[in-house]
């Protein structure tokens, strides 16, 4: 990566470079390149102080030197001819192919629909209440005509302006 980068690959470089995942001319590259530009050289630094924080304030916990030497041999070893079993492999009294089904009895599926039947029974009874305790009682709001009303004030004062009281 001997030339100079394009905007588009520096951001794309941004993060890898903040992880230390490059190799020395890609990162030679990138800072040459935000020397130049000043809003990726502040994403850029905003990102390593984030890094710095995270780092110091939520630390990791170093692996064990034998799960290092047990994940060196078994990555550099073929892994089907490999008489290491997986480290997934964590022996049990019940293997996965000897585990038995949950038992469930015919008196929990009973149940279990007696339940169901009782809400549904619940549930039409109370809209069933509601329905004929509220459905006819509608409170009907008195309606006004107000050309009906003018009419018939003008009716009764025969037409002519009457003062206001």
């Amino acid at each position: 990566m001997g030339r100079k980068l394009t905007k588009s690959e520096a951001r794309d470089l941004l993060t890898p470079v903040v992880d230390n995942e490059v190799s020395a001319e890609e990162r030679d590259a990138f800072l040459a390149y935000i020397a130049h530009d000043q809003d990726l050289k502040n994403e850029y630094e905003s990102m390593k102080r984030i890094k710095a924080l995270m780092s110091d304030r939520c630390p990791c916990a170093k692996a064990p030197d034998s799960l290092k030497e047990f994940l060196s041999a078994y990555c550099s070893s073929d892994a089907s001819t490999s008489d290491t079993p997986p480290i997934y492999d964590i022996p049990s009294e019940n293997t996965v192919s000897q585990q038995q089904k949950p038992v469930t009895s015919i008196s929990s599926e009973h149940s279990k629909w007696w339940y169901y039947t009782a809400a549904a029974i619940v549930l039409i009874t109370i809209s069933a209440w509601s329905f004929l305790n509220y459905g006819n009682s509608t409170v009907e709001n008195p309606t006004y005509n107000i050309e009906e009303h003018a009419y018939q004030h003008f009716i009764k004062h025969d037409g002519k302006l009457v003062p206001p009281t």
